[in-house]
């Protein structure tokens, strides 16, 4: 599952602990690969605007009634067409934003190895011509016209609330126009008896992709430092820079540095709780 999945989950446990009634209605995007070259075209046509998902929306809406709806990952099966189906039903909702893919085609605010604003802050057709999705023109069209109906509708069919992770989050999405005063910052959470442990060993722990965006060039730069060169590190976690990250280390001879991979959730956790820190 993805770290979008692993918070979801955390927050239904966390609500059904309090007495709370919660009702989940999702899709798993890992399931598209097996998809029919049919259904994946249709996929490609509704990114922007599902009426599959208004429709799929509207009956469950219809069979009870609900206090509240929180929306997560609406990308790609879902998209802010179900903004308007929830408003059609009179009902409030809150978007919890996982990265800034309504206002940009790769999520990352990030192209070529710098901050790019382009798409939220002059045209969304500029995610075309640079091939923001996946590097690839065509796939890329869809994520355009998402954040062209994002834009559009911003003013009329958006949610009550935004939720996003940090301070930094809020002030990015503010600059591309929306009112802070609906937006609520709150940071993603773990229950600490998940993270305690009696033992603590010799590591320091890097979680996370490894890409530009994340920063793990950065990190293999200050680890060519003496000092530094005295810590055990071990990175868990795949991505685009996977093979760079390697060659870097051999090239760097940082062999203090462990490549772990992709590990599952509770695998992942262990690690966590055994560390002596986390490189953030």
């Amino acid at each position: 599952p993805s770290g979008d999945d692993i918070v979801v989950n955390r927050e239904i446990e966390l609500l059904q602990k309090n007495g709370h009634e919660v009702c989940f209605y999702g899709k798993y995007n890992d399931a598209i690969d097996k998809w029919s070259l049919l259904r994946k075209i249709k996929l490609f046509f509704e990114i922007p605007w599902s009426i599959s998902a208004q429709k799929e929306l509207a009956t469950i809406l219809e069979e009870q009634k609900y206090d509240i709806v929180h929306v997560h990952n609406i990308f790609p099966q879902f998209s802010i067409s179900i903004y308007e189906t929830l408003k059609r039903f009179n009902l409030p909702f809150v978007h919890t934003l996982h990265d800034f893919r309504l206002f940009c085609a790769n999520a990352f605010l990030f192209r070529n190895g710098r901050v790019c604003e382009l798409c939220p802050t002059k045209h969304y057709l500029y995610s075309v011509k640079y091939r923001c999705f996946q590097n690839s023109l065509l796939k890329s069209i869809p994520s355009a016209f998402m954040i062209k109906y994002s834009k559009k509708n911003e003013n009329t069919i958006h949610p009550d609330y935004y939720i996003v992770l940090t301070e930094f989050a809020k002030s990015k999405i503010v600059s591309f126009g929306v009112n802070p005063r609906r937006i609520f910052i709150k940071p993603n959470f773990i229950s600490e008896q998940l993270l305690s442990s009696k033992e603590t060993r010799n590591y320091a722990a890097f979680v996370g992709r490894l890409s530009k965006e994340k920063g793990i060039d950065i990190i293999l730069k200050s680890l060519q430092a003496k000092k530094c060169k005295k810590i055990p590190i071990k990175v868990i976690g795949d991505g685009p820079l996977s093979l760079y990250v390697k060659q870097k280390i051999k090239e760097f001879g940082l062999k203090q540095i462990d490549i772990l991979g992709l590990k599952s959730h509770r695998d992942t956790i262990e690690y966590i709780k055994k560390a002596r820190f986390l490189i953030m």
